[in-house]
């Protein structure tokens, strides 16, 4: 079953949507919880038992954001539950500050928030922000990563204000581009390359980058899940780590799959609100 941005992860989830199922349907309490069960793949409730967590945390992220040329503000809300409470994701202030979460503050225990304010075309970059942000909690939750220190020990690393840790010198492939980088629990480094699919000619890119992974020793692999980045507009994610580290890519490959790939700026499954402004 196709995961999407709306599918429920936990059994206070799937409660709310058997109450919606036995007022639609006028069935009786257990009936309509099994019935809720099926609609994600499961038998019944009591399999789902087995499976989901009790309860997530719902974590807001919002973007307030001001279009001069048009006279007009608004905000744009994504929300979405996580097995952390926002604060344990990110652990320190620091983290904040890497991987394009730096533009973001967070404003309440469950809310991460930042200003935009642009020319034109704000609410569409508004939106895009709050994917790009609400996607990399999905990543780092999914896979159990973290944002790269800004010193990476033994590799050659440069610090961007805006794109946080990225790699420097030899060990930048060919063709990179909106690389981030991030490291396991275990301590391993992973490199997370997200170009326009468009940019080069396809098979001579895979050519000069399969030299590249060669040359250098890493493996790479490219998720169903199209990343972070911005999906909407053509980007497409692949993950790259040193055959020495002993990351298995595939497994991390699947656990991506099972992520909603549903929503972008242009699909906006959110919350938005705007309204006109006197300068």
């Amino acid at each position: 079953m196709p995961v999407s941005f709306h599918t429920v992860r936990s059994l206070n989830g799937l409660k709310n949507r058997a109450e919606i199922l036995a007022a639609e349907h006028s069935i009786g309490h257990m009936k309509s919880l099994d019935m809720a069960a099926q609609e994600l793949g499961f038998s019944s409730y009591k399999k789902a038992q087995q499976v989901l967590p009790p309860k997530m945390f719902m974590i807001q992220v919002k973007v307030n954001w001001c279009e001069s040329q048009r006279n007009q503000r608004g905000v744009e809300t994504l929300s979405y539950p996580f097995l952390q409470p926002l604060g344990q994701m990110l652990e320190s202030a620091k983290v904040r500050r890497r991987q394009r979460l730096g533009r973001f503050v967070m404003t309440s225990p469950d809310v991460l928030e930042m200003k935009l304010d642009v020319e034109q075309e704000a609410q569409s970059e508004a939106r895009r922000f709050a994917c790009q942000a609400l996607r990399r909690l999905m990543l780092m939750e999914a896979l159990d990563i973290k944002p790269a220190p800004e010193k990476v020990i033994g590799w050659p690393t440069v610090v961007d204000h805006h794109d946080g840790v990225k790699f420097n010198g030899p060990l930048r492939m060919p063709g990179t581009d909106h690389h981030s980088v991030w490291v396991t629990r275990e301590g391993a480094v992973l490199i997370v390359d997200e170009p326009y699919a468009d940019r080069f000619d396809p098979l001579e890119m895979l050519e000069e980058q399969s030299g590249w992974c060669e040359q250098f020793g890493f493996e790479r692999v490219t998720p169903v899940w199209k990343g972070m980045h911005n999906p909407g507009a053509g980007t497409q994610m692949s993950i790259l780590v040193h055959k020495s580290a002993g990351v298995n890519l595939q497994q991390m490959a699947e656990k991506l799959a099972l992520l909603p790939d549903d929503f972008c700026q242009k699909d906006w499954p959110g919350i938005s609100t705007s309204s006109r402004y006197t300068k």
